[in-house]
């Protein structure tokens, strides 16, 4: 990090990352509150595909005795906050890093 330009660039990805963090929160809670028991498959899916992601991912699918962690709500949160803020990440540092490059692609 001998570049000064690249400590401001990895503050930008840093605070999307925060703003992913808040934004996905909010839609979560938002949706989740506003759209309980409407039956719009819409949200239902904008909810339960970064769930169904971790879930894969970590491994907590549903066993055949009962219900497991990935069904709960606080799982659904903690899911889409992550997936979301994810995408946030790796969109800012593409933008900062390859988009607006570095010094030498400045004239």
């Amino acid at each position: 990090m001998r570049n000064p330009n690249t400590r401001k660039k990895l503050r930008a990805v840093f605070k999307a990352a925060l703003w992913g963090v808040a934004l996905s929160l909010g839609f979560t809670l938002f949706a989740q509150h506003y759209f309980q028991g409407k039956n719009d498959l819409f949200w239902d899916l904008c909810l339960m595909i970064p769930t169904f992601i971790l879930s894969s991912i970590l491994g907590t699918e549903t066993t055949p005795g009962g219900r497991s962690l990935s069904h709960s709500f606080t799982f659904m949160v903690i899911a889409n906050v992550l997936v979301i803020t994810f995408i946030f990440i790796v969109f800012a540092f593409f933008w900062q890093f390859v988009v607006k490059g570095g010094p030498e692609n400045k004239k």
